[in-house]
């Protein structure tokens, strides 16, 4: 049930009956145009919905060399670097693009300075997602909006008046709640499913009347899961195409990890299904193999029915094992050989 890029005005909202799951890029083409291809075409594959790439140049990210992370996966790496390895060449986007088109997967992006959204809307980018971090620029998130395309904001480590802010700045430029996706995110990488707090997607939708989703950095899949139960629009979640999947590698899946994702979470949306009772047409050739009087052993003509002569055997055809009480001490009128199933026929002569 893929979303081709065609499809897209039609499919909002919402964005399909299943969630729509999105294999983030992230730094995971290690620099190497060829990972890059590979992660689209193993996405579509895979059965995602998306792929979405970040468009940045470390000098639109830090503000130059010295500065070190200080903790986590990537403690000890120059800022600068980390945003150098991981930047996807803007040369590379129009490829990616078209490639998407190619195989109906929808390649969209996330804008990390104004400059990117210019060169974004040039390529006829469908959609925009804000990423966590850049939820307090609110004139990155007030262009965005503006572009009249699906918006998404990621929302770690936001206050709720942050957030608040942020939506406003989105209805205020355009975005209104039947385009935009509030995307439940923690931002730890990798994060622990105790700290995913996936109520608050449900919290999101009657608050701000609009999409949600979740942008997933766990190691499993049991939080995408839950929360496409919790009616999450969206799930989001790394992707890599190798064994070596560089600086995201320990939050990212594997191809067969993704196609893993999206068949648990559609086998999970298929489960709630409605109210039912009695037996499905599935279950119908099922009916044969419960339990139903049969004789234990022979008995003998003018016999009478025994709890050691009489049980309740699989398959079925004779009377339930409700009707036991009813008929032990009645005597059969004929021969009636083991395994033989018990009907009122043989114990009432009718």
């Amino acid at each position: 049930m893929r979303t081709s890029p065609g499809e897209l005005e039609r499919a909002k909202p919402p964005f399909g009956f299943y969630p729509f799951i999105v294999a983030e890029m992230g730094a995971n083409h290690m620099g190497d145009i060829g990972r890059a291809i590979a992660i689209v075409e193993q996405a579509a594959a895979a059965g995602a919905d998306a792929v979405k790439l970040q468009t940045f140049t470390p000098g639109s990210m830090v503000a130059g060399r010295g500065h070190v992370v200080e903790s986590g996966i990537w403690r000890g790496r120059d800022l600068w670097d980390l945003y150098s390895e991981s930047a996807l060449a803007w040369s590379w986007h129009e490829q990616l693009f078209q490639l998407g088109r190619e195989l109906g997967i929808v390649v969209f992006s996330s804008p990390f300075d104004l400059e990117a959204i210019d060169f974004l809307e040039r390529l006829n980018c469908p959609m925009y997602k804000i990423a966590s971090f850049e939820i307090l620029d609110l004139e990155l998130i007030a262009k965005a909006a503006s572009t009249g395309k699906p918006l998404i904001i990621s929302t770690g480590m936001a206050t709720l008046e942050e957030i608040t802010e942020a939506v406003e700045v989105a209805n205020n430029n355009g975005c209104n709640g039947t385009e935009l996706t509030l995307l439940k995110c923690t931002s730890a990488y990798p994060a622990n499913a105790l700290d995913t707090n996936l109520t608050t997607i449900g919290e999101f939708r009657r608050h701000f009347r609009c999409k949600v989703g979740l942008s997933d950095h766990t190691r499993g899949l049991g939080s995408a899961v839950a929360a496409a139960l919790a009616g999450a629009d969206m799930i989001e979640k790394h992707m890599g195409g190798f064994r070596q999947l560089g600086p995201d590698e320990h939050f990212s899946v594997d191809p067969i990890g993704m196609e893993e994702l999206v068949r648990c979470v559609r086998d999970a949306m298929d489960s709630i299904g409605s109210v039912r009772y009695g037996a499905l047409e599935a279950e119908q050739p099922m009916l044969a193999l419960r339990r139903t009087l049969r004789a234990y052993r022979d008995i003998a003509a003018g016999a009478p029915i025994t709890r050691d002569n009489v049980k309740p055997l699989r398959p079925s055809g004779g009377l339930e094992p409700k009707h036991l009480h009813k008929i032990l001490g009645m005597a059969v009128t004929r021969a009636v050989a083991g395994g033989e199933p018990i009907t009122w026929a043989l114990v009432r002569g009718i």
